[in-house]
């Protein structure tokens, strides 16, 4: 159990984000198109130490900064929180991404690639957890 492992009693959960990659928006595509040069829309999840997402945020086009869809206070914890801790978000975004496959996505419609996205995390909370 996370807080078993950091000593830390308070923390039940972790909080990242990430890209995903999608096809060549339909509406305003320059904006989605991110820092590594791609284009990607903004995923953030609340992920615990079984994996299961708690919350998710899916809307931000992939140019705006982490900062703006996590907000720099989220990200203030001590070093060893955050090497600790992030294991099994980082899992759980590896997981979704790459089990699921919707590590790119071939859609278009922004409103569309977000819904998807939520059920995929639902999908993944009713089959991991």
């Amino acid at each position: 159990m996370l807080t078993h492992l950091m000593c830390f009693f308070s923390i039940a959960a972790s909080i990242d984000d990430s890209y995903i990659r999608i096809d060549k928006s339909s509406e305003d595509s320059v904006v989605y198109i991110n820092r590594k040069h791609y284009f990607s829309i903004h995923m953030q999840g609340t992920v615990n130490e079984k994996k299961k997402f708690l919350d998710v945020f899916v809307g931000y086009p992939g140019s705006v900064h982490n900062a703006r869809v996590l907000l720099v206070w989220l990200k203030t914890c001590q070093h060893f929180v955050k090497s600790q801790c992030r294991i099994s978000v980082e899992h759980g975004f590896g997981e979704l991404k790459y089990f699921r496959q919707i590590y790119f996505l071939k859609l278009r419609n922004i409103e569309f690639i977000v819904k998807f996205i939520l059920v995929c995390c639902i999908l993944h909370n009713l089959t991991y957890c």
